[in-house]
């Protein structure tokens, strides 16, 4: 399983406003996770299963989740086109077997933060500190992007680790990074497009990342669009 992993940064995060209103366990919603104190409401995504809890996807994710001390998986979705293409296959796999050469959400939070309120403010900066790590092509048009990748000597930038495409706000609830990245898996290259976003749920900071295979810059788009609606859903599942 492939994640563009940036580890959260935990500098900005005090104890500021913790005699703020503690998050309301009782929530009327079909799917529900307990997080610490907080009750989340899992969004019904067109197009996507939610499967976390199953045998095939959980030790994939638990792994990947071990990378980032505290990463604490809450929901994994993946395309419901895996589950049909694998169904009707001649070959004995798994359903979910190959989710992520199809678009997926990975949905977690930390437990260094696990009861603790986080102000739209600490949100931002923890967001800056992300960005001020990663190599920045934000200021690249699309055809320059297109022009660096297929240089060999700048490929380098992206083996295995993200650079920042760009940096923005859908709501005052949601703080999002485009981040783009070139993995080497047996002899192929894949270059995965991801959106690394941070939300705010009864003062309760969750994190998910929108991740699909980048084809070129109509991706960036379509993922961009399918990324705030996911964002937008949760939220109001959760209002």
């Amino acid at each position: 399983m492939i994640l563009l992993c940036v580890p959260l940064i935990f500098s900005c995060v005090s104890q500021e406003n913790n005699n703020a209103k503690i998050p309301s366990k009782n929530k009327d919603c079909e799917t529900q996770i307990i997080f610490g104190d907080l009750t989340i409401c899992l969004p019904d995504i067109k197009g996507m299963i939610e499967c976390y809890s199953d045998p095939f996807i959980k030790p994939n994710v638990d792994k990947m989740a071990s990378i980032n001390p505290g990463q604490i998986p809450i929901a994994v979705y993946v395309s419901d086109l895996v589950v049909a293409t694998n169904e009707s296959s001649s070959k004995n796999i798994h359903k979910y077997e190959g989710f992520e050469d199809y678009p997926f959400v990975n949905v977690y939070s930390f437990k260094q933060i696990q009861n603790q309120n986080i102000t739209l403010t600490q949100v931002k900066d923890i967001l800056s500190e992300i960005a001020d790590k990663l190599v920045d092509l934000s200021h690249y048009d699309i055809t320059e992007l297109n022009k660096k990748m297929s240089n060999i000597d700048d490929n380098l930038l992206l083996q295995d680790k993200p650079v920042m495409l760009g940096r923005y706000s859908l709501n005052p609830q949601i703080e999002s990074i485009i981040m783009l990245a070139r993995y080497t898996i047996g002899d192929q290259e894949r270059d995965k497009l991801s959106i690394l976003n941070y939300l705010l749920i009864e003062n309760r900071l969750i994190c998910y990342q929108y991740v699909d295979n980048y084809k070129g810059p109509e991706t960036i788009d379509n993922l961009k669009i399918r990324n705030d609606s996911f964002g937008l859903n949760f939220l109001r599942e959760n209002e």
